[in-house]
């Protein structure tokens, strides 16, 4: 489902999937969105997650934690100081 944002028919199955995952109190993650249009309609429903390489291309396990974990551990205050390092 490539155009939930351009095609009716993926539109209702991508709503269908919201739908029952909300029902059923599940965390729903769409794959593979690559365009704005994509990420809008879903976040526009309530889509929990989205992936895909509009946010990033796929990243080894260093390179995630090198560019998102280790800056969040740089912004915790000091537990001494009560300062982000």
């Amino acid at each position: 489902m490539n155009n939930v944002d351009r095609s009716s028919s993926d539109g209702a199955v991508a709503s269908a999937i919201l739908s029952l995952g909300k029902s059923l109190d599940l965390i729903v993650t769409a794959e593979g969105i690559e365009r704005t249009g994509q990420l809008e309609w879903l976040r526009a429903r309530g889509c929990n997650e989205v992936q895909g390489f509009l946010l990033s291309r796929p990243l080894s396990a260093q390179d995630l934690e090198n560019r998102y974990l280790l800056t969040v551990e740089a912004q915790k205050p000091d537990a001494r100081s009560g300062i982000a390092s």
